[in-house]
């Protein structure tokens, strides 16, 4: 079992059509996307991974909401508004876009949480917090920092593995 985690997709559909290609050959079960779709034509193209769930929130990025939900609806995703708190293959889940860093460290230190997903930084990292398991996977766009990144999560060790495509 493996989950995959992205942010920040914003538009670029070759990024997009190489990240799925690497999700598939990861076996990636559940897709966590934390925002910056932007356009709803990215949709289509992120269906391409081939997964059991595809959860995402919004980012600052996302204007056209409505359609965006639409076009999710559409491929079979699931996108939640600004964050999501669920159960995710055994984890509790918290995920958010990011733009507000104090909401990522309540998240993190409020102790109800076994991962906390967040994007908007374009920077993959990954730290704990207590027993709270915080990643941000980077961007797959590559247009900040000339780096395409995502992460993979076994949700059994809670082993994070960043991949660059």
């Amino acid at each position: 079992m493996m989950i995959g985690i992205l942010s920040d997709t914003h538009d670029n559909l070759k990024a997009i059509e190489r990240l799925a290609s690497e999700l598939n050959e990861a076996d990636v079960e559940v897709v966590l996307h934390a925002g910056d779709y932007v356009a709803p034509f990215t949709l289509p193209v992120l269906a391409k991974v081939e997964c059991d769930e595809f959860i995402g929130v919004f980012g600052n990025n996302d204007g056209e909401r409505d359609y965006l939900r639409e076009k999710a609806e559409e491929v079979g995703f699931e996108l939640v508004g600004e964050i999501f708190t669920g159960e995710v293959l055994g984890l509790r889940v918290a995920m958010i876009h990011g733009t507000e860093e104090a909401v990522v460290e309540a998240l993190a230190r409020c102790g109800e949480y076994d991962l906390v997903v967040y994007g908007h930084t374009h920077e993959p990292e990954e730290r704990v917090v207590g027993d709270t398991l915080v990643v941000n996977p980077g961007e797959v766009c590559g247009y900040v920092t000339g780096r395409r990144t995502a992460a993979l999560l076994d949700p059994d060790e809670k082993k994070v593995e960043f991949v660059e495509f």
